[in-house]
């Protein structure tokens, strides 16, 4: 029934008030009606079980994600999940967890080791790979020891024969050529050895491996695993390099959350490719070519990428990153140890923009190359950074495709790239090892860098335009040359 308003007429609206808050319970049924929940246990079975309860969950997470639809939770249980998986297509990659729908598939634990996506390499002889790298590296010092002995022969009966002896003279020529025979043995050996370590680089990607985890929609989120041993199809000549069959041995695609990423390899983007992640571990990845930890567009924040490698480029991270809150410690690259190039010798064109906040960079190393390197066309831009104890060798003349990588810290000049956006960093104790000098930056004219310490360069000077600091600010713990010693303490 109505009541009566101040007027004494009967009055409707509380009743409709009544039915509007019943709508909304009926409405709120109505959506949680549409959301299931499903479980997997690795201890089960087989995966018969229905997945609508713990008790009847399925074996493999590929078989709960097979029945959920878009806005479904897949609940997983504590162990190593080694079976199952899915390839987006026939012929393509295989992946231990293929996702097309928009779900959430959460570890019941909150601790990442407890619960393991582990992907499978593709069979290979890894330990005749390994032997062939060390007898060709034998090989290749055997002959060159040989050569050396033959060069100090020939040399001494040259000299002999100068002084008119007929027997050396004949001995010098016999020498002469046993000295380029062992010279060519050496150039031998050596491209067996480069042969074989490429052959050792590439070992475990093929067409029979399996990585851990794709998405094919970001908003899908994986969350509270770790993803170990995953791997992609080899290095494919007529595919692009940001292909995603060879990028992201660990997890291609979607948004993870609360994971470790480790021991995976890929030709690009050992552990990670595409996709955002957040409150994560990346380490002990592996790239033949571009970002050990991650490459193409990939999104970091809260994270530690740690002790990632790449046989070529990138050691941490390659192609238009995004990085907010995370830490980049011990990655290693031939070029470019944390974030790379882009542009040359890829089909990929510039411009690219790697974005840094408030990251710390420290104790990257490379060997021929740069702390961050950028391509023609791209700015890469460092906000609220530090970047200390990084280090770099060689580098004062061309090397391969790239010139002048001088710096252990910031150089666009030696990858094409024009400038640096830089405001509020810290660039410091970033040493090239071959010349046993401090340089933390080689910065153009057109870069922009405001409100940061960065200091020495090739000059010993500190960067002194545009309103930086020229003081070292020395933090708790630091002296103005490093660590404060027991005396200064």
């Amino acid at each position: 029934m109505g009541v009566k308003d101040e007027e004494g007429n009967m009055s409707l609206q509380p009743i409709l008030r009544r039915l509007a808050v019943a709508a909304g319970y009926i409405g709120l049924g109505c959506i949680s009606a549409w959301s299931a929940t499903f479980y997997v246990d690795c201890n089960r079975p087989n995966d018969l079980g229905d997945g609508r309860t713990l008790a009847a969950a399925k074996q493999t997470i590929q078989a709960a994600v097979d029945l959920a639809a878009d806005n479904d939770t897949v609940l997983v249980a504590k162990g190593v999940y080694d079976k199952g998986g899915k390839a987006r297509s026939p012929g393509e990659l295989n992946n231990r967890v293929f996702v097309s729908k928009v779900i959430t598939i959460k570890a019941m634990s909150a601790n990442p080791a407890d619960t393991v996506i582990a992907g499978v390499p593709n069979p290979s002889a890894c330990t005749a790979l390994a032997d062939a790298a060390k007898n060709a590296d034998a090989d290749a010092k055997a002959a060159a020891a040989k050569a050396d002995e033959a060069a100090k022969v020939a040399y001494a009966a040259r000299i002999a024969a100068a002084k008119g002896d007929v027997a050396a003279k004949a001995e010098a020529v016999a020498k002469n050529a046993e000295a380029a025979k062992s010279v060519a043995a050496v150039a031998k050996a050596a491209a067996a050895k480069a042969a074989a370590d490429a052959a050792f680089k590439a070992e475990g990607l093929g067409p029979a491996a399996i990585r851990g985890y794709l998405a094919t929609d970001k908003r899908s989120e994986l969350v509270g695993f770790t993803l170990k041993n995953g791997y992609t199809f080899g290095k494919t000549p007529d595919k692009a390099p940001s292909d995603v069959n060879q990028c992201g041995g660990g997890a291609a695609g979607g948004t993870l959350k609360n994971c470790v990423i480790v021991d995976c390899k890929a030709v690009s983007g050992g552990g990670r490719t595409a996709g955002s992640t957040y409150n994560s571990v990346i380490r002990n990845n592996y790239s033949v070519e571009d970002g050990g930890a991650g490459a193409y567009q990939c999104d970091f924040y809260n994270c530690d990428i740690i002790d990632n490698t790449s046989a070529l480029r990138s050691g941490a991270v390659y192609f238009d990153i995004m990085a907010s809150n995370c830490v980049f410690r011990g990655n290693f690259a031939p070029l470019a140890s944390v974030a790379g190039v882009v542009g040359i010798g890829t089909n990929i064109p510039p411009p690219c923009y790697h974005r840094f906040f408030n990251c710390l960079m420290k104790e990257n190393r490379a060997e021929q190359g740069t702390l961050i390197g950028a391509g023609p066309g791209s700015v890469p831009l460092l906000v609220n950074c530090t970047v200390v104890s990084n280090t770099a060798s060689g580098c004062f003349e061309n090397v391969k495709y790239w010139t002048n990588a001088r710096c252990a810290g910031l150089d666009p000049t030696g990858y094409g790239a024009k400038s640096f956006f830089v405001t509020n960093c810290i660039i410091r104790f970033n040493f090239n090892t071959s010349v046993g000098l401090e340089l933390n930056y080689w910065f153009t004219d057109e870069s922009t860098v405001s409100h940061s310490c960065i200091w020495p360069d090739v000059t010993g000077k500190p960067y002194d335009k545009g309103g930086n600091i020229t003081n070292w600010p020395a933090p708790a713990g630091m002296g103005a040359s490093g660590p404060l010693g027991a005396a200064e303490k």
